[in-house]
């Protein structure tokens, strides 16, 4: 098997040796920078990480000595396992994908990087990006630096993470109306992670005029049933018909998604929008108002 052959295969149908032969790849100095980088980016995958992978990647991530892109696509790569971890039960050993020590050095080593002014830009917006599925204090702070930069690629990465870090619902809005099409579409994704009820009338736009965008057309679907499960319907249920497999299949997707959206509501006692109007503006203030703790204070912004 090479490393190659997982590229192309969906994680679930990996052999039972994939994980060595990552690994292999992951510590194989001499091997080239791409199949390093791929090793990097598959050994976050749910499947096959665990302790020694996580560890190898928090090596590769500090490897001043490694090309950036490797250490960039490292860091980045612990993202998923680390929004699994920071929801899961400790106590259910089916339930964890690397020790709780392991998690928090993850989380460190990404904190630590992120600091380090002298470390290349791409590992640095990766280090927030892998972090932020599972959201800390301190990357409030570096989501607010990034996105106040005048670099494109911070811009980015910042929008990129107020889909997973609360308290940043105003900027979302903002972004939706970027000049920059990967802020854009970053923008409608975080709309629909953080259920940006706002945004609705931007990503009805989209759903009902189309873009010539395929991707950004196909997050507004994604978002639509978070945004607005109710209204979202007649728009996804034109596009389920579509010329289009993959816009088809992915509007029927987020169809079935509203309407469990809907039903679950409803079991609830139904959607108060007062309240939760409420909660965003609370949430907003308290960001805005929100003093730094001393962590924060030292945290290096320069970009």
């Amino acid at each position: 098997m090479d490393i190659h052959d997982l590229e192309y295969i969906e994680s679930w149908g990996w052999p039972s040796n994939a994980a060595n032969e990552i690994l292999r790849v992951l510590r194989d100095k001499g091997a080239s920078e791409e199949d390093r980088a791929l090793a990097a980016s598959l050994a976050g995958d749910c499947v096959v990480i665990n302790d020694e992978l996580a560890g190898e990647l928090m090596a590769v991530v500090k490897d001043r000595g490694a090309p950036a892109e490797v250490r960039a696509r490292a860091a980045v790569a612990f993202g998923p396992a680390l929004e699994h971890s920071d929801s899961c039960d400790w106590s259910d050993d089916d339930d964890i994908l690397v020790s709780e020590e392991v998690f928090n050095r993850m989380r460190q080593t990404l904190h630590e990087v992120y600091q380090d002014a002298t470390v290349p830009k791409e590992v640095r917006r990766r280090a927030i990006e892998g972090a932020v599925g599972a959201p800390e204090e301190w990357q409030k702070k570096a989501i607010r630096a990034a996105y106040a930069s005048d670099d494109p690629e911070w811009k980015t990465t910042a929008v990129f993470g107020m889909a997973f870090v609360p308290g940043f619902d105003n900027e979302i809005l903002e972004a939706l109306h970027s000049p920059l099409p990967e802020v854009e579409f970053e923008a409608v994704r975080a709309a629909g992670s953080r259920e940006v009820v706002a945004a609705w009338p931007y990503i009805a736009h989209l759903l009902d005029r189309g873009t010539r965008d395929k991707e950004l057309l196909l997050a507004a679907i994604d978002a639509a049933p978070y945004v607005n499960h109710e209204e979202s319907l007649e728009l996804l249920g034109a596009l389920a018909i579509s010329k289009d497999g993959e816009i088809a299949e992915a509007a029927s997707d987020a169809m079935g998604m509203a309407v469990a959206l809907r039903e679950s509501l409803d079991e609830e006692g139904g959607w108060d929008e007062g309240e939760d109007d409420e909660e965003y503006e609370d949430e907003d203030e308290y960001e805005d108002d929100e003093d730094l703790d001393e962590d924060d204070e030292e945290d290096d912004d320069s970009f």
